[in-house]
């Protein structure tokens, strides 16, 4: 079983290297960063997917 810490290195990859790219993170914070963008964005897509079965 892969460790979270592991599985959020994995998360967006290109954004975390953005991040880290630019610095607009400590590089420790970095996967935690994008596990929770990774979050966000999931979060919008399940409310437009509903709000699309609404207006049908």
């Amino acid at each position: 079983m892969a460790k979270s810490s592991d599985a959020n290195k994995e998360t967006l990859p290109e954004f975390q290297k953005f991040l880290l790219e630019r610095k607009l993170a400590p590089e420790k914070n970095i996967p935690f960063l994008a596990y929770w963008v990774s979050r966000f964005l999931g979060f919008g897509k399940l409310n437009r997917e509903k709000l699309n079965r609404e207006i049908k």
